[in-house]
């Protein structure tokens, strides 16, 4: 268990973003960052079950599954699972095979290859700005929901709300 808000302080509306980079990081790089801004945990908070680490902790072949923690903010409090881009491969190579996976590996390439060319532009010079704002608006008021199926206006086809779990293999 490590706390992001230990390196960044209390950055309110990015905090879930920075916790999912927080995680992405400890993915890519298998390490925990140490909650380095105390010098001991109090001895009134619960630890039973919890590695609570000050120091940074190494997972090697171990980072896979974090829960992102929000609480505060009015009382909305939940916790979001991310599994680890390596465990999800995994997933997917289990359920669709070796030979697709590599396929997908290839289009991911290009997608890839595509964002650094994108990056190297915005390093390198001006950018113009993107803007769609207000862009391809729809009437909030035409949007049906009920317990079966979602409703957009324009779109001619219903989004089914009852379907059933096409991951059972996963769970």
């Amino acid at each position: 268990m490590t706390a992001v808000k230990a390196f960044l302080g209390h950055s309110l509306a990015p905090a879930s973003a920075d916790q999912l980079v927080n995680t992405l990081g400890v993915f890519a790089h298998e390490l925990l960052p140490g909650i380095k801004t105390t010098p001991a945990i109090a001895d009134d908070v619960h630890r039973s079950h919890l590695n609570i680490t000050l120091e940074d902790l190494p997972l090697p072949g171990r980072a896979e599954i974090a829960f992102l923690n929000s609480k505060g903010f009015g009382g909305n409090n939940a916790t979001g699972a991310v599994i680890s881009p390596r465990l999800v491969e995994q997933m997917l190579e289990k359920r669709y095979g070796a030979a697709r996976l590599a396929q997908y590996h290839a289009k991911r390439e290009l997608t890839r290859e595509a964002a650094r060319a994108y990056d190297e532009a915005c390093c390198t010079g001006p950018m113009p700005a993107i803007y769609h704002f207000g862009d391809d608006l729809i009437d909030e008021t035409l949007i049906e929901l009920d317990a079966e199926e979602l409703r957009l206006p324009g779109v001619a086809r219903t989004i089914r709300l009852d379907l059933p779990n096409r991951y059972p293999d996963m769970v």
